[in-house]
């Protein structure tokens, strides 16, 4: 399913089970009523090489079709982290002019709202952890009957003034 806020990225075949049982040994360092955060710099590595890493022609893509391009994949201008959203609590936010990128950490499917800050109008949907969450900038996912965890990157958006394989050879060069 895609909108014009949202798509889902079906996941490279990598095993994630290793990092969820890691994940769940943790205690978060930042915790709220209804979002905690979980700061393990080198589990979020892996999970950035494994997953993030393969899945940048694919974010891009997207990006060009709404004339821009992503940048600092190796480098995002936010330190990537994992959080823990609980049910019917707080809606996480990509920032204006970033684009978020979510990798499931559950299994089997959680349901979702997402809607863009602008708007008075929601989608609910099924997310399943077989599929990465893309958002565009200035939207927000909350949980709607489960908790969700996940890893999170939030890329800066650049306009495309030159075409996307350019800007991907640039940045590979540097």
């Amino acid at each position: 399913m895609e909108s014009s806020n949202y798509r889902f990225i079906a996941l490279p075949p990598k095993d994630l089970q290793d990092v969820r049982e890691r994940l769940a040994s943790q205690i978060p360092v930042e915790a709220k009523p209804s979002l905690y955060v979980y700061d393990l710099p080198a589990l979020v590595e892996e999970v950035r090489n494994a997953v993030v890493l393969e899945m940048a022609d694919s974010m891009n893509k997207w990006a060009g079709a709404k004339h821009r391009a992503i940048t600092r994949f190796e480098r995002p201008p936010h330190t990537p982290k994992f959080f823990q959203l609980k049910k019917g609590g707080t809606t996480i936010w990509t920032n204006k002019g970033h684009t978020g990128l979510m990798v499931p950490l559950f299994k089997g499917e959680v349901k979702i709202s997402v809607r863009a800050r602008d708007s008075d109008t929601s989608h609910s949907i099924f997310w399943t952890c077989e599929n990465a969450l893309q958002l565009d900038e200035e939207t927000g996912v909350r949980p709607l009957e489960e908790d969700l965890v996940f890893h999170y990157n939030n890329f800066l958006f650049t306009e495309a003034t030159q075409g996307i394989d350019d800007r991907i050879k640039m940045e590979e060069s540097i």
